[in-house]
């Protein structure tokens, strides 16, 4: 069997961690005389004998810096939201990077606090003893929680002011226990929380005189949407966005948010990517609504 081991691994560092948006490290492999990526090398688990990619991710025991704004997360709060803080809303919701973007928001906070009270919630946290941490280990006096064991990792909310860490190595299935090389590690940066959804102003308009709410002859809703396509989104077309912003997998979420809290009868979808739209888009819209291209 030819020599084989890790490279590199390298995270998209350009941009912050952010909550909700897939992190894929880029795995450079040795094997033999020829260097592979990480897609060349089944995971760990895999069914396939040989050598496989062995991957694991930490958060940080410790949290690193001070609030990030919960509408802005480039930013550091300056303001805090004290209502959040009685009512028990999730607590990275009540920071601010400014006295402007809390009176921008104050809508919606004021939902967040009718809703805490409704649900009963603990910072957001039905019950917080429930937490269950998988094992954890120390490198440099600090103790790491493994989180995921698998080469990509979605940060989530329990991430949000830690920094992650990433360690991968090569090991053969026959010999599990013994690594080939040694384990290669990246660092991200904290992870901030995602921002908070604009909120739309719609205008409703009034019905025609003699026509009943619900009647039979009552008007029907018609949603258009220009999605932004995927290939669209890449590039040098939106430099002046930050690159998780315009991550597909993280825009599909928002969108599916947005278009089926309108719930309108009619959805008519502009740059939508046939890939993304079979088995997708189309299965979430069709469950209650009617869709068209």
């Amino acid at each position: 069997m030819s020599v084989c081991s890790v490279l590199s691994a390298r995270l998209p560092t350009g941009d912050t961690p952010v909550c909700n948006v897939t992190l894929e490290p880029y795995v450079l492999i040795k094997r033999g005389d020829t260097t592979v990526t990480a897609d060349d090398i089944p995971e760990e688990g895999s069914q396939e004998p040989g050598l496989q990619l062995r991957s694991r991710w930490y958060r940080s025991s410790i949290p690193r810096g001070g609030a990030v704004c919960s509408v802005h997360p480039e930013k550091e709060a300056t303001v805090q939201c004290t209502v959040c803080l009685r009512s028990k809303v999730a607590v990275h919701l009540s920071y601010h990077c400014s006295a402007e973007c809390f009176r921008s928001s104050w809508q919606q906070h004021r939902d967040y606090h009718q809703q805490a009270h409704a649900n009963g919630l603990e910072n957001g946290i039905e019950n917080p003893s429930s937490k269950v941490v998988s094992s954890t280990m120390s490198a440099g006096g600090e103790t790491w929680v493994e989180v995921s064991r698998s080469r990509i990792y979605t940060p989530t909310q329990d991430d949000v002011g830690f920094v992650l860490k990433y360690e991968c190595s090569i090991f053969d299935s026959h010999h599990p226990y013994i690594d080939l090389g040694r384990p290669m590690l990246a660092f991200t940066s904290r992870v901030r929380p995602a921002p908070n959804l604009p909120v739309r102003n719609l205008v409703p308009l009034p019905l025609p005189p003699g026509v009943a709410k619900g009647g039979p002859n009552s008007r029907f809703t018609v949603l258009s949407y220009n999605m932004l396509a995927d290939l669209y989104a890449k590039g040098d077309n939106h430099n002046n966005c930050p690159a998780w912003t315009t991550a597909w997998h993280y825009r599909k979420r928002n969108l599916l948010k947005e278009l089926l809290t309108h719930r309108p009868d009619i959805m008519c979808l502009q740059e939508v990517q046939s890939d993304h739209f079979t088995g997708q888009l189309a299965d979430a819209a069709n469950d209650k609504h009617d869709s068209c291209l």
